[in-house]
């Protein structure tokens, strides 16, 4: 793999406004398989796989940042992506020797009130494939408006079947012409193939009282006597170049179970998988084999296995999953061998490193490991998924995004995740559970109610007050329980700064109204921290964040050093206020107060970063460590270095033409830097248009 860069811009001490001189450092990335380059990167999800005979898998999603909703993956590599399906995939895709076929969406016409959907045609590269009266242009089928009915697709000798969920039937397509030739009705019809002998093999879901199956029909929907019931929760089905089926079982046992003479009566010969997945053993951890959240099964010509799996399951079209993972195996002995593995596994992610083990580092949902001795962009590994929603199914990262990291802490000898989201909407606390890769739902700090759709309170989580509101896992448990909030009334709901000090202290900055600060108040007898209302004090805005007669003072970001007793708070002043509005953004005031819990209010330095919100020049994310400040700029792919001690910037990081297009720092919270015991700075910045994390190296 190619050495990548990035670009490097010293401010020279001895050479006051002296031009920048340029170097290079080497820079990296986490959480995907490629940095972007050339368009070579993952997809941040696969929710259906299809695999030709010559080993191309083809993929289909509901979106990807960088426009790779469906991929085009070969030995290992990256071979390409539909055009023009960004923000317009879906369940399924199909492909013979000259077509390639996707579950797609658009509106045909500005006017349309609502989505279409149906099967785009696309030839084998990935370029639109027009027929003769297609739609749009000319390369689409309209089917249906409902985005939920496209479930699966296969191709039988000239013909496509389609199921459509909604409607409760299958319905048929001449390959060559696109036309509708007939419908059989079948009772929720989901995923399918087709045998050699070209009859089919349709997944029918689970209902409340019916256990999901597998259906043998002919091509004219005339039922055969051999089905599959055995199966936990059915998600994906093909047919090996032996003859035997493949069925991913996305239930308790994560595998994909092999069945043998299936044209008389099927027989279960195999699986592929550890059972139970992740969640056995040590819970979490990953590794090959061990699966969780399948989405789709294929298999080539030569006898490989491949497995797509987004640690949630295929059919959630207003979710992304947790990563997309694709993975090729081969039959050795008994056994199965990992051949090679593809990774895409973030979207919309922040990451910081742990500081009681400098090598770790979290995000959200995942614990990576890194070894800096290795090239660049293969610095990592994953090591863990830390979301359990089967064992703690109310936790809040299955239910709301938490893409925000605001630390990794160790405090009294416990490891302590704690996020927010795009909005700083919460304050989300996970405690580490040893012995596993997991954090278990601890406690929330929200500056108001969690909203459904409709922006009402939602039923989740349950029982939650009106209002802000603090809750603790009181009982252990990991749920919601009416005796475990403390309500509050009053509380300011468009907060943008939070932060998590080294003692565990969290500071909320209530932006005109003073900053509030929750004590940690010890730990119950579950490991988990204690938070409350009555012990927080809140203290005025000092200057320059400060209300006059004309403007409202408004800090956006508050970052305490407690070892060192020094406060930085960033926001707008009645000198720089907030215009053209903005919501977000840190701002265009930075300061540093000394002495903060003894001299409050007396500032110490203050600084003007580059601010121009009409030119898209506006920071998004500040971090603070060991001597530096690093700014994330969120339509700019730059992170400016102040020195703390001067305020004065030192450097400029950027990315080399290595890592592609890098998309903007949407996360409020977005940068994270860490100072290592050799006095190395790891920077880590969201990077959501390749579905990765950037990772600088500085040593100043």
């Amino acid at each position: 793999m190619l050495c990548h860069k990035v670009s490097v811009l010293f401010m020279l001490a001895a050479c006051a406004g002296a031009a920048p001189e340029p170097t290079t450092l080497p820079t990296s990335w986490i959480g995907n398989t490629f940095g972007g380059a050339d368009g070579h990167w993952v997809q941040n999800n696969i929710a259906t796989l299809f695999v030709a005979p010559d080993g191309t898998c083809y993929t289909n999603s509901f979106w990807d940042e960088g426009a790779h909703e469906a991929g085009i993956y070969k030995d290992g590599g990256v071979g390409g992506a539909c055009d023009d399906a960004h923000g317009h995939g879906g369940f399924a895709v199909a492909a013979d020797s000259v077509h390639l076929f996707i579950v797609y969406h658009r509106k045909i016409q500005k006017s349309d009130k609502t989505d279409t959907w149906g099967i785009r045609r696309y030839d084998l590269a990935g370029h639109p494939a027009p027929f003769s009266d297609g739609a749009w242009d000319g390369s689409f089928r309209r089917i249906t408006s409902s985005p939920t009915a496209l479930r699966g697709m296969c191709i039988a000798g000239k013909e496509i079947f389609v199921s459509d969920f909604d409607a409760n039937i299958v319905r048929v397509f001449s390959l060559e012409a696109m036309t509708p030739l007939r419908t059989f009705a079948l009772p929720r019809p989901m995923r399918l193939c087709a045998g050699a002998n070209g009859n089919l093999w349709i997944i029918q879901s689970k209902t409340a009282d019916q256990a999901a199956k597998i259906v043998h029909v002919t091509p004219a929907g005339d039922l055969l006597p051999q089905s599959i019931t055995d199966s936990a929760d059915l998600v994906a089905v093909a047919v090996d170049g032996r003859g035997r089926l493949l069925v991913a079982d996305n239930g308790p046992d994560q595998q994909v179970r092999i069945y043998d003479q299936i044209a008389t009566a099927p027989k279960l010969v195999g699986t592929l998988g550890e059972k139970g997945g992740i969640f056995s053993g040590r819970i979490g951890q990953t590794g090959p084999l061990r699966f969780n959240g399948l989405t789709g099964v294929g298999a080539d010509a030569a006898g490989n296995v491949y497995v797509s799996f987004n640690n949630l399951g295929p059919y959630f079209a207003d979710h992304p999953g947790y990563g997309a993972n694709l993975e090729c195996f081969a039959a050795d002995g008994a056994a199965w061998k990992l051949k090679w593995q593809l990774q895409g596994l973030e979207f919309v992610a922040g990451a910081e490193v742990d500081p009681g083990s400098e090598n770790d580092v979290f995000t959200q949902n995942q614990h990576f490991v890194l070894d800096l001795s290795r090239p660049a962009g293969q610095q990592w590994t994953l090591a863990g998924q830390t979301l359990d929603a089967r064992a703690y199914p109310d936790d809040v990262r299955a239910h709301a995004s938490c893409e925000c990291v605001l630390g990794v802490r160790r405090l009294q000898g416990k490891r302590l995740l704690y996020l927010t989201n795009m909005y700083a909407s919460v304050v989300a606390v996970f405690r580490w559970d040893e012995g596993n890769e997991r954090f278990i739902p601890s406690g929330v700090i929200a500056r108001e109610p969690f909203k459904n759709e409709q922006g009402e309170m939602g039923a989740w989580p349950p029982r939650q007050p009106p209002g802000d509101w603090i809750w603790r896992d009181a009982n252990g448990d990991g749920r919601f329980d009416a005796d475990e909030y403390d309500p509050h009334q009053g509380d300011n709901s468009f907060v943008w700064g939070w932060s998590v000090d080294s003692q565990g202290t969290i500071w909320k900055a209530l932006r005109e109204n003073g900053i509030q600060r929750f004590p940690l108040e010890g730990f119950d007898v579950h490991g988990n921290p204690k938070y409350s209302y009555r012990a927080s004090v809140v203290i005025p805005n000092p200057p320059p964040f400060i209300t006059t007669p004309v403007f409202k003072g408004d800090i956006n970001r508050i970052e305490y050093d407690a070892a060192g007793d020094v406060m930085y708070l960033a926001g707008y002043t009645p000198e720089h206020p907030n215009k053209p509005s903005k919501w977000g953004q840190v701002g265009p005031v930075i300061c540093r107060y000394d002495h903060w819990s003894k001299l409050t209010g007396q500032k110490t330095w203050e600084i003007n970063p580059p601010y121009d919100p009409a030119a898209g020049v506006t920071g998004k994310a500040m971090s603070i460590a060991g001597d530096y400040l690093f700014l994330s700029y969120m339509q700019q792919p730059k992170i400016l270095i102040y020195e703390l001690g001067s305020g004065k910037q030192v450097g400029t990081l950027a990315p080399g033409p290595e890592v592609g297009h890098v998309g903007w720092t949407d996360l409020p919270y977005g940068v994270k830097a860490f100072r290592r015991a050799d006095g190395e700075y790891v920077i880590l910045n969201e990077e959501v248009v390749h579905g990765k994390i950037l990772m600088y190296r500085w040593k100043p």
